[in-house]
């Protein structure tokens, strides 16, 4: 699929953090995204990241947290 060599380039572009190799993506070490590998190049754009469930849930906490302390008028 793609070197190692290509492979200790990347980072994950949400995070910035280390990718690896699994199966025929790359995923995050940190925050969990998938990536995927088309024609043999890594498609690093969060758009096209499948998110895992439970980070999924993270951010949508904090979205909820901010809107709402937003509406309160406070800042963050």
């Amino acid at each position: 699929m793609i070197s190692k060599d290509l492979l200790d380039l990347l980072a994950c572009p949400a995070c910035g953090v280390e990718l690896e190799l699994q199966g025929r993506e790359v995923v995050c070490t940190e925050c969990g995204r998938r990536f995927p590998i088309r024609e043999g190049i890594p498609v690093l754009l969060v758009e096209e990241a499948e998110e895992p469930p439970e980070l999924r849930a993270r951010l949508d906490a904090e979205a909820r947290a901010l809107a709402e302390a937003q509406a309160k008028g406070n800042t963050v």
